[in-house]
C-alpha cells in the first residue's frame, strides 16, 4: 500500500467514524466530558509538577551543570541513618569556599522568610528579599538586564555596602521601569540602599518562592556586632550552589569539601562522619526533607492519577458495550470481506478521535484549573510560563493519544470473533445481554479504584476535622490577631510609647471584651532567649531546644487569648521583672517543686 493509499483510507475512517459519533450524540458527549475531566485535571496538575519537578529555574544558563551543595550528618532517628540538610553553617562553607579555590563559583544565599517594605520615593512595595554572595550570580550564570551585580568590594562579610539588585517585576511596581532606577536610593527598614542592578524578566531566584531583591551577604545581619560576630559563630546557616563543568569536577569538590569541613563540624553537628553531597538545583529533587508543598503536590497528582484512570475504565466499558452492539454489524462486514486491520484501524480510530475531543475540553479546564491551583498551593512562586502553555498542550495531547489507545483495546479485542457465522445468527438483543469477562474486569477495576479515591477523600475530611478540634491554646473564634509594622520593620518607638492608648481605644469599643498586645501574636513566632538558673550550671532542653522562645504581652494578653494561667497568676499593672513560663519548661526545670517565685536569668550569663 503506498503513502497516498494510506492517508486516503485514514480519511475514510475519520469521515466514517465521525458519521457514527454524529448519530449518538448522547454517547458521544458523554465520552468526550468524561474523558475531557480526567484529562483536564490531569494536566492542571501537570503545570504543577513541572514547574516543581521538571523544569529548571527559569534564567539559569545549563541549570544542569548548577548542583546544591547539602550536608549529611548522622541521625540514628532518621530511616536512612542520616540527615540531609539543605543548609550549612557559615564557618564550614568559608572553610569549603578556602579549600575548593576559585575554580569553583559557589553561591551562597538565604532569604527573609516574610516579605519586607521597600520604601520607593514613599510608595510602600512589599518585595522578598535576599541575601546573596557575588559567587551567586556566577554559579547562575545569570546576566544583569540593566545595571551591574554587586562585586567582591561590596560583598565583604566584614563591612558591606548598602546595595541592592531588583527583580524586573519590582523595577516596573516602584519605578515603572525607569532606567535611571540605577544609582537610585530606596530605605529599606532602617538602612538606606542603593540600587545597582536589574536581573532579567524571567529571572526570579531558584526556589519556588518569588525572589525580588537581592543584597550583599554581609548584610545579613547588620545589628550591633557582638563579641563574636555572625559569621564566627554556628548560629546562621545558609543554602550553597555550586556550578561545575564536568562529573569528574563534582567529584572532586564533594571530596575536597567533605574533609575540609571536618574541623568544624564536630562542634555544632557532634559527628565526625559527617560529609557533604550534591544534588540537582530543583530542590525537590534533592536528598533533603522535601518541603510540604512538594508533598502536597505529589499526592495531589496520585489523586489526579487515580480520577483519570477511573475515567479510563468508565470509557472503556462504554466503547465495549458500543462496540458489543455492533457485533453483527461487524459480522457483516467482515462477511463482505472486510478485512480485520481495517476494522481494528477503524474502532482505534474512533476511540482516538473521542480521547482527542476530551484532550480539546482537558485543555479548557486546565487553564481554569491550572490558574485556581497555582494560587491556593504556591501563590507566590514565579510562574514564567502560563497555565495553558505548549508543554501542557503537549501533555495534554499526548497523554489522550495514550488514553484513546488503551480505552479502544477493549472494544478491538472484542471484536475479534473467530466464528462470522455465529455473530451473524446473534441478534442485538442476544448480543447485548451476553457476559463479558472484560467489562467485568473493568467494573471491578473502576470499583475498586473509586474506593480507593473515597477512602482518601474520606481520611482527608476527617483530618480537617481533626485539626479544627485541635486545642491550640486560645480561642480561635472569639480572638482577632491584628499585626502592626513599619516600614523599618518593625514597631518604632513613638508606636510602642503609643500601644497602652491604643488598646485602651479598642477596649472601648462596643462588643469588644478585651485588648492585649504582644510582640507575636498566637503561633504566630518567637524569638529565642537564653536561659539560667543561678544554682545550677546546666539546664535540660525543652523541646530539644536549649534557651526559650519568649514572647513580650501586656497584662490582659492572657485573658485575652482565653489562656489559663495554672499556678500563680497572670500579668498585673505595675509588675517589675517577671515571667511566665509554661507548663513544659516548669516540669522539666524544677521537675519536683512550684516554679512560683523560682528566679531566672534570661539572656547571656556573665
Amino acid at each position: 500500500m503506498s503513502v497516498i493509499d494510506a492517508i486516503d483510507r485514514v480519511r475514510e475512517d475519520i469521515r466514517y467514524t465521525l458519521r457514527g459519533l454524529a448519530r449518538a450524540p448522547g454517547f458521544t458527549l458523554g465520552v468526550v466530558l468524561t474523558l475531557g475531566l480526567g484529562l483536564g485535571v490531569n494536566a492542571a496538575m501537570f503545570t504543577f509538577l513541572d514547574k516543581v519537578f521538571v523544569q529548571p529555574p527559569a534564567g539559569v544558563a545549563k541549570a544542569a551543570n548548577v548542583r546544591r551543595v547539602y550536608a549529611a550528618i548522622v541521625r540514628p532517628t532518621e530511616a536512612s541513618g542520616r540527615l540531609n540538610s539543605r543548609t550549612l553553617l557559615y564557618p564550614q562553607i568559608r572553610e569549603i569556599a578556602r579549600s575548593a579555590g576559585p575554580a569553583v563559583s559557589i553561591g551562597v544565599f538565604t532569604s527573609d522568610h516574610d516579605s519586607i517594605l521597600v520604601n520607593a520615593d514613599g510608595r510602600l512595595i512589599p518585595v522578598r528579599r535576599v541575601f546573596a554572595n557575588t559567587g551567586y550570580f556566577r554559579a547562575l550564570d545569570v546576566r544583569p538586564l540593566r545595571g551591574r551585580f554587586f562585586d567582591a568590594s561590596e560583598d565583604r562579610i566584614e563591612a558591606p555596602s548598602p546595595v541592592a539588585v531588583i527583580s524586573h517585576s519590582v523595577w516596573q511596581r516602584a519605578f515603572n521601569g525607569d532606567p535611571r532606577a540605577i544609582g537610585s536610593t530606596v530605605r529599606i527598614k532602617n538602612q538606606v540602599v542603593t540600587i545597582v542592578g536589574v536581573t532579567p524578566e524571567t529571572f526570579a531566584g531558584i526556589d519556588l518562592d518569588r525572589s525580588e531583591l537581592w543584597m550583599p551577604l554581609g548584610n545579613y545581619n547588620t545589628d550591633p556586632p557582638a563579641r563574636v560576630p555572625w559569621y564566627d559563630t554556628y548560629q546562621s546557616s545558609f543554602d550553597v550552589i555550586a556550578r561545575f563543568d564536568t562529573p569528574a569536577a563534582e567529584d572532586r569538590f564533594v571530596a575536597i569539601g567533605s574533609r575540609a569541613v571536618r574541623p568544624v563540624k564536630i562542634a555544632n553537628w557532634g559527628d565526625s562522619t559527617a560529609d557533604i553531597r550534591t544534588g540537582p538545583i530543583l530542590s525537590a529533587l534533592g536528598p533533603a526533607e522535601r518541603e510540604k508543598e512538594v508533598s502536597i503536590s505529589l499526592r495531589l497528582g496520585g489523586v489526579a492519577l487515580i480520577i483519570l484512570l477511573i475515567a479510563t475504565a468508565n470509557v472503556s466499558n462504554l466503547l465495549l458495550v458500543r462496540a458489543t452492539r455492533r457485533e453483527r454489524e461487524i459480522a457483516i462486514r467482515r462477511a463482505l470481506g472486510v478485512s480485520r486491520t481495517r476494522l481494528f484501524g477503524q474502532l482505534f480510530t474512533e476511540s482516538l478521535l473521542l480521547a482527542l475531543m476530551g484532550g480539546v475540553v482537558s485543555l479548557v479546564l486546565s487553564a481554569w484549573a491550572g490558574t485556581a491551583i497555582r494560587r491556593l498551593l504556591l501563590p507566590d512562586v514565579h510562574w514564567s510560563i502560563s497555565a495553558a502553555d505548549m508543554r501542557t498542550a503537549l501533555f495534554a495531547v499526548g497523554t489522550a493519544l495514550i488514553v484513546g489507545f488503551v480505552v479502544g483495546l477493549a472494544p478491538a479485542l472484542r471484536m475479534w470473533q473467530p466464528d462470522v457465522l455465529t455473530a451473524l445468527k446473534t441478534t442485538g438483543k442476544t448480543t447485548t445481554r451476553r457476559r463479558s469477562p472484560m467489562r467485568s474486569a473493568l467494573l471491578v477495576a473502576q470499583l475498586a479504584l473509586a474506593f480507593v479515591l473515597l477512602v482518601g477523600a474520606g481520611l482527608f475530611v476527617s483530618s480537617l476535622r481533626d485539626v479544627q478540634n485541635i486545642d491550640v491554646g486560645y480561642d480561635v473564634n472569639r480572638t482577632l490577631i491584628v499585626s502592626a509594622t513599619s516600614e523599618k520593620g518593625g514597631l518604632t518607638p513613638a508606636i510602642e510609647a503609643a500601644m497602652p492608648s491604643i488598646t485602651e481605644r479598642l477596649s472601648s469599643i462596643d462588643g469588644v471584651e478585651s485588648v492585649a498586645s504582644a510582640s507575636q501574636g498566637p503561633m504566630g513566632g518567637y524569638s529565642m532567649i537564653g536561659v539560667f538558673l543561678p544554682d545550677r550550671d546546666s539546664l535540660p532542653k525543652v523541646g530539644g531546644d536549649a534557651g526559650a522562645y519568649r514572647v513580650t504581652v501586656s497584662p490582659a494578653y492572657f485573658k485575652t487569648v482565653g489562656q489559663r494561667v495554672l499556678a500563680g497568676r497572670a500579668f498585673a499593672v505595675g509588675d517589675g521583672p517577671s515571667v511566665v513560663v509554661g507548663e513544659q519548661m516548669a516540669k522539666a526545670y524544677w521537675p519536683s517543686q512550684s516554679a512560683v517565685g523560682k528566679c531566672l536569668i534570661l539572656g547571656k550569663r556573665e
